[in-house]
């Protein structure tokens, strides 16, 4: 099995929570945190620069809500949001 791209996962992502439901959700965000520890910080490092990306609010309420929340993450020290590399 070949290395999937960053397409592939966005994808592939998006089609999960397009149909997901709360208890989806719930699983999802506990079997990401239940990896090894080096991969759980690789992921979350991913999500705050999901979210350092999102502070453009130009759209409807939903981008709007996202870039209220991404500018409070943003906005954390850098300390803060710093996540080890091992």
């Amino acid at each position: 099995m070949s290395h999937p791209t960053a397409q592939d996962v966005a994808d592939l992502l998006s089609r999960f929570v397009n149909g997901m439901s709360g208890s989806d959700l719930e699983e999802l965000a506990t079997l990401l945190q239940r990896d090894h520890p080096t991969l759980v910080t690789s992921k979350a490092r991913v999500f705050v620069r999901f979210f350092e990306l999102g502070t453009d609010d130009e759209g409807d309420l939903r981008r709007e809500a996202l870039a209220k929340l991404s500018r409070a993450v943003v906005d954390l020290p850098a300390e803060v949001k710093q996540l080890p590399h091992l």
